[in-house]
């Protein structure tokens, strides 16, 4: 048996195949082996000893922003320190994530939703079908995964919004939603709105517990709401991120003077501040609104001082955070039961990449610790659940033939190692480079490759995406 890499004697947790003790894995040619006790390491081309550290699948997450202008690979390179092998990038666009995954991409399997908003891929909120499909249709032929509906932050009509939702399902289209419409904004009623919005249709609602952040009644109701609703839609999957740090813009748009996103308008409303640019700047220097920027080989968030001076320097244009997500709201969205046992949402995510919110793996073990989950659930909810959301069958756990992703870690969530396809590309936080694998539609698989990119076309059909679909 010859083994291109042989992980021994780490505790090895992988919930597919119900496997949590000490053990060893073997991988060659890019695929799981074997899964055993005391493997013969003399065979093996590398050994790599995990004694006192956790082997899982690589982590999969669902929901990331790796492309910010600027950016230049730290987003791959942040993801890779967390032991992210595969992921989701929720905005792209599209062009500028081709060209990241191809030159900073260190081997991490990833797939991009073309982001779409009004007066920039649409003439305006209200938008016929025949508009929307030729956005759509352009966006999977450039590449796109799929597409997402940015309207907490660049809202349509809710009308405008189910076209979408529906024109996307008729092209077979990955689609999800950041909840929120001209009527409502990014909230547990937008959530109501986006469920009914869906009908029988497909639909990813983003980071679930950002809905429940008492801007309506009692976060609990709003939770409540959310959890309730979620179980009626077996058609509508989400996932849920495990931090206090919100993400959204501080750009200050130059034709109104105000606040370019809504979500950061209306956080900056909720604590009396104006919208306008002499609003943004009192909130960052009281704290407030938090400022993240490059600090080294990763974005970091700045001091209040920094941040401000920051923002000045790039007239405006850059990103921020608001501490506004409940911690008892994160917890329920990470532990809520259907009836049959699964889970209310499907997977956990970061919405993080460049944010620097990568927490999956600290926070996850967390609630492990405190026995809000049992490790087993947190475990599969951070790998094989993210991966089933997109059809990536091969990935998220370590059958003998699955792909070779591997996360090493110490029980605190610090990543020693993050193996993909069988090869070290991050080591003590030393990242080795090369491009990405791409994951999309078969409507995009050209594109891709055009691009020197491998590329994969996920099985929908085997996908939770799909499973509560009533076609």
């Amino acid at each position: 048996m010859n083994i291109d890499l042989l992980i021994k004697n780490g505790h090895v947790v992988d919930p597919l195949n119900k496997v949590n003790k000490i053990a060893d894995v073997a991988l060659a040619e890019g695929k799981v082996l074997q899964v055993a006790e005391d493997l013969d390491p003399t065979n093996a081309k590398e050994v790599i000893d995990a004694s006192g550290l956790m082997v899982t699948p690589g982590i999969v997450d669902p929901h990331v922003h790796v492309v910010p202008e600027g950016a230049g690979g730290l987003s791959f390179h942040m993801l890779l320190r967390k032991g992210v092998t595969t992921t989701l990038d929720m905005a792209g666009p599209i062009g500028m994530f081709l060209d990241e995954a191809k030159n900073y991409g260190c081997g991490i399997n990833a797939g991009c939703l073309q982001s779409l908003a009004p007066k920039r891929d649409l003439k305006g909120e209200d938008a016929s079908a025949a508009e929307i499909g030729e956005a759509i249709d352009k966006a999977l032929a450039a590449g796109a995964f799929g597409i997402k509906i940015m309207g907490g932050h660049f809202p349509f009509t809710p009308e405008t919004t189910g076209r979408i939702i529906e024109e996307a399902d008729k092209r077979g289209a990955y689609i999800a939603f950041h909840a929120g419409s001209t009527v409502n904004g990014s909230n547990i009623n937008a959530v109501e709105e986006a469920l009914e919005l869906a009908g029988n249709h497909p639909l990813h609602l983003a980071h679930a517990n950002a809905y429940c952040r008492g801007q309506v009644e009692d976060v609990l109701m709003e939770n409540k709401r959310l959890l309730e609703g979620l179980k009626k839609k077996p058609n509508v999957i989400s996932e849920s991120y495990l931090s206090v740090m919100n993400g959204t813009g501080a750009l200050i748009n130059k034709e109104t003077g105000r606040a370019a996103s809504g979500v950061t308008r209306m956080w900056l409303e909720r604590k009396g501040y104006t919208t306008d640019k002499a609003g943004m700047a009192k909130a960052i220097k009281d704290g407030w609104c938090c400022i993240y920027g490059p600090v080294g080989s990763e974005m970091l968030y700045l001091s209040p001082e920094e941040g401000f001076k920051y923002w000045e320097s790039k007239d405006t244009d850059v990103w921020c955070s608001f501490p506004v997500n409940s911690p008892v709201t994160m917890v329920n969205c990470a532990t809520a039961r259907r009836d049959d046992g699964s889970f209310v949402v499907n997977a956990l995510c970061t919405d993080g990449g460049f944010i620097p919110r990568n927490v999956i793996l600290e926070n996850g073990l967390r609630l492990a610790q405190m026995r809000y989950m049992e490790l087993e659930d947190v475990i599969a909810k951070a790998t094989y659940c993210g991966a089933r959301m997109v059809g990536l069958t091969n990935k998220g756990h370590l059958t003998p033939g699955a792909d070779g992703d591997v996360a090493i870690f110490h029980s605190c969530g610090k990543v020693q190692y993050t193996i993909i396809s069988g090869q070290v590309r991050m080591a003590a936080g030393i990242c080795f480079d090369g491009p990405g694998r791409v994951f999309t539609s078969k409507q995009g698989q050209a594109a891709v490759q055009n691009n020197g990119l491998d590329c994969i076309v996920p099985d929908l059909a085997q996908s939770d995406y799909l499973k509560g679909h009533a076609r």
